[in-house]
């Protein structure tokens, strides 16, 4: 190598050196998307960092996950408990079956739920569905292991009913509204009937039997042609149903209301 030649290969070889390190180092980095840049940052950074992954934090989340479980799983109990006891109207019948909802199209939100039990428990199309607290409706069609229910709320489910109080008589069914809300049409021309009177199934009712809680009158509308309508809230969340008892129907063993003298015929 000339004089020349030497000088240069002076003057140059750090840059070129350190070109090649750059080169070398950028292909490394694009091989592995700068995972070793992260490792170096996490190794620097670590000491700085609040301690969230040790054992003792992990152990108290797994702790507080389970007391959330557990918490959840007293709640189901209890409601499960709830509805197996005595009906609140003295009755000491039991249903044939108490089934956790399993399924619920938002698209049919107030029409039809689909329950966790079928014919091998003893559900049969035409039992009835009641919350702890109320009517919820009946069931439409059954499979071995599920059933669908047809909710009270539904447009096209008609039912018997009648005012508590009073005993005048009617039917309601769905307000066609997507709420808990039903129409109930009066058979008298000036029924008598109030705000908060409760409104229970008529015992002359094909599909249900009498005396079961429908739910409360919250408006009243008596010049409504071509019957007086009243809307009726549900007592039965059916918003946020979780859990029903289901009976057979007709369930002859649930306490009826006292048959009035003479009524029409209704579903």
């Amino acid at each position: 190598m000339n004089f020349s030649a030497k000088r240069w290969w002076g003057k140059n070889a750090g840059k070129l050196v350190g070109s090649a390190v750059a080169i070398t180092g950028g292909a490394i980095l694009w091989h592995t998307q700068a995972a070793s840049i992260w490792e170096i940052y996490r190794t620097i950074s670590l000491p700085f960092q609040p301690n969230a992954y040790s054992p003792a934090v992990v152990a108290d989340s797994r702790a507080e996950q389970l007391e959330l479980e557990l918490a959840e799983a007293k709640a189901q109990n209890e409601k499960m408990k709830k509805l197996l006891e005595p009906n609140n109207d003295g009755s000491q019948t039991k249903p044939i079956t108490v089934a956790k909802v399993i399924g619920r199209s938002a698209d049919n939100w107030w029409q039809q739920i689909v329950i966790g039990k079928g014919s091998s428990d003893g559900v049969q199309v035409g039992s009835i569905a009641l919350d702890g607290k109320g009517l919820v409706g009946r069931v439409a069609q059954v499979t071995p292991h599920t059933s669908q229910v047809l909710l009270a709320t539904d447009p096209s489910s008609r039912i018997g009913a009648l005012i508590s109080r009073s005993r005048h008589m009617g039917y309601i069914q769905g307000n066609n509204d997507r709420s808990d809300r039903l129409v109930m049409q009066f058979f008298d021309k000036t029924p008598d009937v109030k705000v908060n009177d409760t409104v229970v199934t008529s015992n002359v009712s094909q599909l249900y039997p009498g005396g079961l809680v429908v739910g409360k009158i919250v408006q009243i509308d008596l010049a409504k042609v071509p019957a007086p309508e009243a809307i009726v809230k549900l007592t039965a969340p059916v918003n946020a149903l979780e859990w029903l008892q289901i009976y057979p129907s007709p369930p002859t063993n649930l306490q009826a209301a006292p048959k009035p003298s003479t009524a029409p015929q209704s579903n």
